[in-house]
């Protein structure tokens, strides 16, 4: 039995900031229908880079962060053969400058340009990632591929003036994603193995 002093110890530790994995891993299936859809989700025509949001609604309080995306790949989770994870290769363009409580969430966030950061390879949580819809708003991607997550925030809008929305530093302006426009063509990305290799 934890004694009570243990346990508050331990919770001091892991604070409620952390983030609770919902949809970390993903069985292969979903791994391929996630990627299938960031492929297809518009992009920048020269710099072939899209925009996703990364918030945990979830935690006490995240940092909502418009992110520039240039590649998403499927990854093997190492604790388990039958299980894979979205990887994606992004830099932060544009981020609040706290963190922001789902409980006091704004219309729009006021977000703060970050230009000039290195691109970085991470797994993402599909509850803790948002991308853009037809109405030019960031939608829950988990709630989008219809999977079971709770979240507390389920679309965030960043730009309800579309002429305000950013560009990616290698393109014009005019390049920023529009509401309503149509997703560049992309190529039919492959499903994952049907195991991970070398993984236990």
């Amino acid at each position: 039995m934890i004694r009570p002093f243990l346990a508050a110890a331990l919770l001091a530790l892991f604070p409620a900031t952390s983030r609770a994995d919902q949809l970390q891993v993903l069985d292969s299936g979903q791994a391929a229908e996630a990627l299938a859809h960031l492929v297809q989700l518009p992009r920048d025509p020269e710099s072939r880079t899209f925009f996703v949001v990364s918030y945990c609604s979830q935690c006490d309080g995240d940092i909502v962060e418009l992110r520039e995306v240039r590649m998403a790949a499927i990854t093997c989770d190492l604790t388990h053969r039958d299980w894979f994870e979205i990887e994606l290769e992004s830099r932060v363009l544009m981020a609040t400058r706290e963190g922001v409580h789902a409980s006091s969430f704004p219309a729009a966030p006021e977000l703060e340009l970050r230009a000039g950061g290195g691109w970085e390879r991470e797994e993402y949580d599909l509850a803790y990632l948002y991308v853009p819809d037809a109405d030019g708003d960031y939608v829950c991607f988990g709630k989008s591929l219809g999977l079971e997550c709770t979240v507390s925030v389920e679309r965030i809008s960043l730009f309800p003036d579309a002429s305000a929305a950013p560009a990616s530093e290698e393109a014009p302006a005019s390049a920023a994603p529009v509401p309503g426009e149509p997703p560049a063509p992309a190529a039919e990305p492959p499903a994952p193995a049907a195991e991970c290799a070398g993984s236990t």
